[in-house]
């Protein structure tokens, strides 16, 4: 699907390395919690979307479906992300999920997932850089 990678951020990368260990690493940091709220944004996208599409005479719910989360694994990915978010579905809870967003030979597109990406990438990054700063402001008000 698609992907945002956030470069130029230097700055605050050179801060949260002036932090100590027990500071930056807990919890995974500030950063798996920016990248948590920036997919949350995505994610809440994605389910308006797909109550939008969602037969309400099918059992299945896909907009109950829609999850976002943490990469177990990110170094497995292009590019060796230190964190890494997924918004996506579950396919055990809506397996039929992608036959609506990618369509089929007899059923058109109806696609939920890429445009609450397109939708909201730029608001995603900017709920990340706004919450990333908040947290190393914190922390570092805390080392001093």
């Amino acid at each position: 699907m698609g992907q945002v990678r956030i470069l130029g951020l230097r700055e605050t990368s050179e801060r949260l390395k002036a932090l100590p260990k027990e500071l930056t690493g807990k919890n995974g940091g500030p950063i798996r919690k920016a990248l948590f709220q920036a997919a949350k944004v995505i994610e809440q996208q994605a389910v308006i979307n797909a109550k939008r599409i969602d037969d309400p005479a099918t059992e299945t719910k896909i907009f109950e479906a829609v999850r976002k989360w943490r990469e177990r694994k990110p170094r497995d990915y292009e590019g060796s992300p230190t964190e890494l978010y997924h918004v996506g579905v579950n396919s055990k809870k809506a397996p039929h999920w992608h036959f609506l967003e990618m369509g089929t030979v007899k059923q058109p597109p109806q696609p939920y997932l890429r445009p609450a990406f397109e939708e909201k990438k730029v608001e995603a990054v900017e709920v990340f850089a706004e919450v990333l700063k908040k947290f190393v402001d914190k922390l570092e008000k805390t080392v001093r």
